[in-house]
């Protein structure tokens, strides 16, 4: 009578931000007038494909190597130099 249920939830996805906010889209609705925001949409969503592919996995870089501040060197000289992530 001991069953085991296996139960795996898939993580979360993150899609193009600028397409799919709702609420982003009806805000620059409302207050850039139509022929301004239809020549930047194309940039907009280009910057949100850039945002969930290459943006995401660099605050996750961000999060493992956080920045460290250097201030002396191997012979005591002060040298302050700080490391950063990539």
């Amino acid at each position: 009578m001991n069953r085991r249920i296996a139960y795996a939830q898939s993580g979360p996805r993150l899609g193009n931000q600028f397409l799919e906010d709702v609420g982003l889209n009806r805000l620059l609705q409302y207050f850039i007038p139509k022929e301004k925001l239809n020549p930047i949409s194309d940039d907009l969503t280009q910057f949100g494909d850039k945002v969930h592919r290459e943006y995401l996995e660099m605050s996750g870089n961000a999060e493992l190597f956080q920045p460290k501040l250097e201030r002396f060197n191997a012979w005591g000289e002060r040298i302050d130099k700080l490391h950063l992530s990539e």
